[in-house]
């Protein structure tokens, strides 16, 4: 897993010689993280569509309803 140490990295230039000082187990691991985390946000991301989704098609059907009712008071 990627530590708080690697996140602090302050420059391209340091990012690039720290990547080059990481054994190929290193950077193995390190892709497994990134993927992983992709594959989460993609999931949260797919959910929190999902749940909008839902959201506007009730908040559609509700004012459908609204309008219906308004539609039978009396003038």
């Amino acid at each position: 897993m990627l530590s708080d140490s690697d996140l602090s990295i302050s420059s391209d230039t340091d990012l690039f010689h720290a990547i080059l000082s990481w054994s190929e187990d290193d950077l193995r691991l390190r892709f497994k993280d990134v993927v992983t985390l992709l594959r989460d946000r993609e999931r949260d991301l797919t959910t929190a569509a999902e749940i909008g989704q839902h959201l506007l098609e009730t908040n559609q059907a509700l004012e459908a309803a609204y309008d219906n009712l308004l539609a039978q008071l009396p003038p």
